[in-house]
């Protein structure tokens, strides 16, 4: 008999593309599923209703606090005043309390779950993490962890760290299975948890073939960005500085994700009047509109900050969508990225975060010997296809998931 699996997510499932790839993946394998997620912000909630038609059949729970509904609103209100007694001391020790400064719609969660019994509980973000252990001690089946993060790493607050680390190895050491999303990640829990059964399943993308028709060059050269959010901490304004070193009618640089106009004006600040008319913002978009928008530009920027431990394991979405786009990529050389590149160096360059020169020296050099770059994309195809292919990578997570259905 096939296992019942229900997958969990604190966030809206927009924001949580792996727990989407997951889910069609275990699906399309005949498992029955359930799926709990969060709302709490209308746009990106017509964002998930495209994602809810994709995944049907699955059955999928909303825990719903948006400011827009009545009940959205007093969910929010009500959770706002318990989480104040909980950090004022006044409701901390009651158990059922416990994570709740980490897990806001924890007791709604619980409430949910009670109704969902399943064979498998499959926590797909760390708030998460309490809410699957309760669910399976409850329905007395089992639990398993997916860190796309190495959640204690992703601050260098210590007293944050603690927290996290504290609630990692309350619920980890008795988990079926942690999946990562990062080979280095991965390492790093093995240590922590010789015990528990670890794999990586990396963040990477279905491949299409409509991607190998991609790999002639535009001009001007189009280069790309993109996130949930255009900030000022994400390496943009030092490569926006190297820009202005270049050519701007040989350029375009595009960037995707909610903004505010005082990040947008600060960024503009970073280069000349004339590269400005050569920068262009888009606000936040799908998912499914994403994938198909990206196959029109020439190089992805992977310019993540090696900030904090995370950020220096992991392996962004976003290099990987480029790669599946069959884009070159430029990316900064935090451990995560240079081990992807270690796999197929031919996709494009590796720079230190404080040498975007190295990136504007390159891409001069791609403007004046284009057949190097349309190599660079041909190379991501081949990557996109044979190596960093969804159709491959989901076989780690169902080989797991039949191991579990024998035991």
């Amino acid at each position: 008999m096939s296992l019942t699996i229900t997958l969990i997510t604190s966030s809206h499932l927009s924001s949580n593309p792996r727990l989407v790839k997951e889910a069609s993946a275990l699906l399309s394998a005949g498992y029955k599923l359930n799926i709990l997620c969060a709302q709490n912000l209308a746009e990106l909630s017509r964002f998930d209703a495209e994602i809810f038609e994709q995944l049907y059949p699955a059955n999928i729970h909303i825990i719903n606090y948006q400011k827009e509904t009545l009940w959205g609103r007093y969910l929010r209100v009500k959770s706002a005043i318990r989480l104040k007694l909980v950090n004022a001391g006044f409701i901390k020790s009651l158990k059922k309390y416990k994570w709740l400064a980490q897990s806001r719609m924890l007791p709604e969660m619980k409430f949910a779950l009670k109704s969902i019994k399943t064979d498998l509980y499959i926590a797909h973000t760390v708030a998460a993490f309490p809410a699957a252990a309760w669910a399976a001690e409850y329905h007395h089946s089992k639990y398993a962890l997916d860190a796309e993060d190495y959640h204690s790493g992703e601050t260098n607050n210590i007293e944050r760290q603690q927290i996290i680390t504290a609630l990692e190895n309350e619920f980890i050491q008795n988990c079926a299975y942690l999946s990562t999303a990062s080979p280095l990640s991965s390492e790093f829990y093995r240590k922590r948890y010789p015990e528990v059964k670890i794999i990586t399943i990396n963040n990477v993308f279905p491949f299409s073939h409509i991607n190998s028709e991609g790999s002639t060059v535009s001009k001007p050269l189009k280069l790309v960005w993109f996130s949930q959010t255009i900030g000022l901490n994400r390496g943009l304004q030092e490569f926006i500085q190297a820009l202005s070193a270049l050519e701007f009618n040989l350029f375009e640089l595009h960037l995707r994700g909610s903004y505010t106009e005082e990040v947008k004006s600060a960024l503009l600040n970073y280069t000349t009047e004339e590269w400005k008319s050569r920068i262009f913002f888009y606000p936040q978009c799908s998912g499914i509109y994403l994938e198909e928008w990206l196959r029109h530009f020439d190089i992805g920027l992977a310019l993540e900050h090696s900030g904090d431990l995370n950020k220096k394991l992991c392996i962004s979405n976003k290099i990987f969508q480029y790669i599946s786009a069959g884009l070159g990529v430029i990316a900064t050389n935090t451990n995560g990225q240079k081990w992807v590149f270690d796999k197929t160096p031919g996709i494009g360059i590796v720079v230190r975060e404080d040498d975007m020169g190295s990136a504007a020296c390159q891409l001069a050099y791609w403007t004046e010997n284009p057949e190097t770059l349309e190599t660079a994309k041909q190379q991501s195809v081949n990557a996109a296809k044979l190596i960093f292919n969804w159709d491959l990578e989901k076989n780690k997570l169902l080989e797991q998931i039949s191991l579990i259905s024998k035991n």
